[in-house]
């Protein structure tokens, strides 16, 4: 079984190997990956009206998680549409790994920089109000 299978939510993040909490406390992100090859990102951020979700195909191999989008949800918020990974046909391949504790790693670039993503796993429905 593919250990990246399951409902992982966004908790922190790593920069020059350092811990940072996330940058807004009322973001709710969330990876769901399936077994049969797709996966769901859907954030939004407490107290606000609207959020963003879509669907991709992915491969999870090798230290690298490859993503195509192929589905964006119709009812988005319009804001959602800055975010280039809310876009059809946007592919890409990163740098991904569980570590230690179990939690999913996930290497962006923010501009210049790499940013790590940490992702905890969870059991149950994440609420999202």
């Amino acid at each position: 079984m593919n250990s990246i299978i399951g409902l992982w939510l966004f908790s922190s993040m790593l920069y020059n190997n350092s811990p940072l909490p996330i940058p807004n406390p009322d973001l709710i992100m969330t990876f769901e990956f399936s077994e049969d090859g797709t996966d769901t990102l859907f954030y939004k951020r407490k107290g606000e009206t609207g959020s963003c979700s879509r669907k991709a195909f992915y491969q999870f191999e090798n230290g690298h998680l490859y993503q195509r989008v192929y589905w964006v949800n119709p009812s988005n918020a319009i804001w959602c549409d800055s975010d280039t990974d809310m876009r059809i046909g946007t592919e890409g391949t990163n740098t991904a790994s569980i570590n230690a504790k179990g939690e999913l790693q996930l290497d962006l670039m923010m501009g210049e920089e790499v940013v790590t993503l940490i992702w905890q796993k969870k059991n149950e429905p994440v609420i999202t109000e």
